[in-house]
């Protein structure tokens, strides 16, 4: 169960990377530099949280 949790918040933290990486890049001009800085603690964050999430869901329904 954890490796499918650790696998699951692994690739929604690398979409989220790269979607916010196209987005800040694209939509809001600033350089790749910039906009790898800028994507990457969200990307993270939000792949922690997916995770704590996936891990909680699993859990709950293993006991149902």
């Amino acid at each position: 169960m954890k490796r499918d949790v650790f696998l699951a918040s692994l690739l929604f933290g690398i979409l989220m990377f790269a979607s916010f990486i196209v987005v800040y890049q694209y939509v809001l001009g600033t350089s790749f530099k910039e906009s790898v800085y800028l994507s990457l603690p969200v990307a993270l964050l939000s792949s922690i949280t997916w995770g704590v999430i996936v891990y909680y869901l699993k859990k709950r329904q293993m006991k149902n």
